[in-house]
């Protein structure tokens, strides 16, 4: 699971040998698969993306001074 969720209970209700439902209280996070380790979403997709926009390429770019400007 995810850091977000450290210390908190997740539920897992089995569905099949190897499948898991995954909840955190009311809320249905995905399905998980013991053979891949994995999370997935109602389409089968992997929970946490995979890709450049988690890394910030481009997006952040250091002032010229070097200084963090305050956000107002």
């Amino acid at each position: 699971m995810s850091h977000l969720l450290a210390e908190e209970y997740v539920g897992f209700e089995a569905v099949d040998d190897g499948l898991w439902e995954v909840y955190f209280g009311p809320v249905w996070l995905g399905r998980f698969h013991e053979a891949t380790s994995r999370i997935v979403d109602q389409f089968g997709h992997p929970a946490r993306r995979e890709g450049d926009n988690h890394k910030g390429k481009g997006k952040c770019q250091p002032s010229a001074d070097n200084k963090v400007s305050p956000i107002v």
